[in-house]
């Protein structure tokens, strides 16, 4: 078996292991940064099985989320606020099981022609 064979077989295996769904009712916490405007504030996620909820404690804000897709250990939601408190807008949002447990959070939107893109680790509660 060639290197690059076993590179790949090593990397659909751990994929396949990482694919696993999250699941239903987690709640999940973490410190965000972005790219411009608010940083340093927490994002708390209520997961479910179609989507769950998000909450900024800080901002004064949330929403809804609804899962739209899967694929191998990505995620993916659309965040609808529900909760209009401190600059928060709707947005697209991707989570990652990684190995050691955690989620990589990642978020993205637009609001007056500026594209905000903000980033956690978070941890289970």
């Amino acid at each position: 078996m060639t290197k690059r064979s076993a590179a790949l077989w090593l990397g659909l295996a751990i994929a396949t292991v990482s694919a696993t769904p999250l699941r239903a009712q987690e709640v999940w916490r973490g410190q965000v940064k972005q790219n411009i405007g608010a940083s340093d504030y927490s994002v708390v996620l209520k997961l479910t099985d179609r989507g769950g909820e998000s909450d900024y404690p800080e901002l004064a804000c949330g929403g809804t989320l609804t899962r739209v897709g899967q694929s191998g250990a990505y995620s993916f939601y659309v965040e609808t606020i529900t909760r209009k408190g401190k600059d928060c807008i709707d947005g697209a949002v991707t989570l990652v099981k990684a190995d050691d447990g955690t989620l990589a959070w990642g978020w993205v939107g637009t609001d007056n022609g500026e594209t905000y893109v903000a980033w956690s680790t978070l941890r289970r509660q």
